[in-house]
């Protein structure tokens, strides 16, 4: 028997498995966000490609609505906790400084959506 193939054939399939799990995990990450603001930004982004049946103008409440119905793993108790304080926010109550860990995963659910 031939080790020396068999070796390089293993070590070609684990640098190929390595090439597609970067690829991947790249294609998945959210860009990085500074504020509360930005990451309801980026969750606007996916939202807008991964959702395309959502229509212009939709509300944050429509939005939540469908993506819940799609079982996305999201702790929707901090993401609601978010999104009061994006309106908040929004409307001149607040500085926007809320924990916005959960829009970002909230984007990279719907990202995977494609």
């Amino acid at each position: 028997m031939n080790w020396t193939g068999v070796l390089v054939g293993a070590n070609a399939a684990l640098y190929l498995l390595l090439a597609y799990q970067l690829i991947h995990a790249r294609r998945l990450q959210t860009r990085r966000v500074g504020n509360l603001r930005e990451a309801f930004g980026v969750l606007d982004e996916e939202v807008k490609r991964g959702i395309p049946s959502l229509p212009p103008g939709r509300t944050w409440r429509e939005v939540v609505a469908e993506v819940k119905r799609k079982d996305l793993q999201v702790d929707w108790v901090s993401f609601g906790k978010s999104m009061d304080a994006y309106e908040e926010f929004r409307y001149g109550d607040s500085g926007g400084s809320a924990d916005y860990r959960e829009v970002l995963k909230l984007a990279r659910e719907v990202k995977r959506l494609k």
